[in-house]
């Protein structure tokens, strides 16, 4: 019989739980931050890449604003996506405890709530601002959804 060191895919207790296997931080802020990291650099990560590949598609088929809109819509549409997919790293790779489903349905919470919160808080008058704005809240409302308990 081999020991759950060696079936890091089998639970390593009879509760179900699975032993993370990147350590997770003791306190709860280190917790926030460490998921946030994660969080956005997944985001970052695919924002850039559908951005690259948008500008690589678009690239000669039209005058110009045809490649800056793809690329800030496969931006915005792109940092999101990634965010789930950092979800889903820190749940399924990682193995650490927090909500999955909570941790996307926050993602896409934070992008609808600057979208619908950009006129009347004049977030659209200044687009660093926007786009800042936008950016922290789809990774903090993901990380608050992951981290938080029920």
């Amino acid at each position: 019989m081999t020991s759950p060191e060696e079936r890091p895919h089998e639970p390593a207790s009879g509760n179900g739980a699975l032993t993370p296997r990147v350590a997770v931080p003791s306190r709860p802020c280190l917790r926030y931050l460490a998921v946030w990291c994660v969080i956005t650099a997944c985001g970052a990560a695919l924002a850039a890449l559908g951005a690259f590949l948008a500008a690589r598609i678009m690239e000669g088929r039209t005058t110009g604003i045809g490649d800056i809109v793809a690329v800030v819509v496969s931006m915005l549409a792109g940092l999101p996506l990634g965010a789930c997919a950092g979800v889903v790293v820190l749940r399924r790779v990682f193995r650490w405890p927090g909500g999955l489903v909570r941790g996307v349905v926050g993602a896409f919470l934070g992008a609808v709530f600057v979208m619908l919160a950009a006129e009347p808080l004049r977030l659209n008058a200044d687009t660093d601002l926007l786009l800042v704005t936008y950016a922290l809240c789809i990774t903090v409302f993901a990380t608050v959804g992951f981290v938080s308990r029920n």
